[in-house]
């Protein structure tokens, strides 16, 4: 049979010279035959459940604080403190840059989260912790204070963070999720600091944009595709999924971990401040 060819149609049994109703039924049945197949309806996705990601986000924010006490009662003696801020900020950091490696995509739920703990810790526990004079909780937290005290700096930093987020997002080089987490690293590292993260990304950005250009975007179309992988082997125990991405810019999220990482070693808002009378 051909492709024009139509099924032939059975007819319909005699219902008493009722030929409206067969002629009815006979036409259904053959549009029931022609019609097009119905597109299957995707699958929802996987979210996990309010509760648990509060629960995850609560041992996350523990083990933080358990490796912030460690660094705290190891290296106090050099006076540095400021451990529990910092070892937050390379976690939070570092789960938005796997996300965005691998999705490019930063859940709402973890960048929400994140910036109201920054938020909270800034504008609300440090603050109390000062002001009862808990000099040893304040070390171990390691709040910015600066000038403005730690709410100030918090907020001054929030406030810069915020403003460079979303002029870059209406120039359509950031998205929603950077944004979010830019102003959540402003908050929690206030603002001496976010100039010194900040101007590092810008850095290490271009050099990263510019050897993914060398690629034509295909470095980081293998390695979303690697990390998605992997990611669906630990949540799925399935190595197998197939991730279609196309080729890409690099994820905002990777070079901001980068210059976080870099910035003991090269902080050019320092060298900047060298130069410049």
């Amino acid at each position: 049979m051909s492709d024009n060819d139509q099924p032939e149609i059975p007819s319909a049994p005699n219902d008493g010279g009722n030929t409206e109703n067969s002629s009815a039924t006979t036409v259904a049945a053959a549009n029931d035959e022609t019609a097009p197949d119905a597109p299957a309806e995707k699958a929802p996705r996987r979210r996990l459940p309010f509760r648990i990601f509060l629960l995850l986000w609560g041992v996350a924010l523990a083990i933080c604080a358990a490796v912030a006490s460690y660094l705290f009662a190891e290296y106090d003696g050099a006076n540095r403190g400021g451990y529990f801020v910092i070892v937050t900020l390379y976690a939070m950091v570092g789960a938005a840059a796997l996300s965005d490696a691998a999705f490019r995509k930063i859940p709402n739920r973890f960048s929400y989260a994140a910036l109201i703990s920054a938020l909270a810790l800034n504008l609300a526990i440090a603050p109390l912790c000062e002001a009862w004079n808990w000099r040893e909780v304040s070390a171990w937290i390691g709040a910015n204070s600066g000038n403005w005290g730690v709410a100030g700096e918090s907020l001054k930093g929030f406030g810069l963070c915020v403003l460079v987020g979303v002029v870059s997002f209406a120039a359509r080089g950031l998205g929603g999720g950077d944004v979010k987490i830019i102003a959540a690293l402003g908050a929690l590292a206030g603002w001496s600091l976010s100039i010194s993260i900040l101007l590092n990304t810008l850095l290490v950005a271009l050099a990263v944009g510019v050897i993914n250009l060398a690629f034509r975007g295909a470095l980081f179309q293998n390695l979303q595709i690697l990390l998605g992988r992997i990611i669906h082997l630990i949540w799925l125990r399935d190595f197998s999924s197939p991730l279609k991405f196309k080729n890409s810019e690099s994820p905002f999220c990777l070079s901001l971990l980068i210059a976080l990482v870099l910035l003991p070693y090269v902080n050019l808002n320092a060298w900047l401040r060298e130069i410049m009378p």
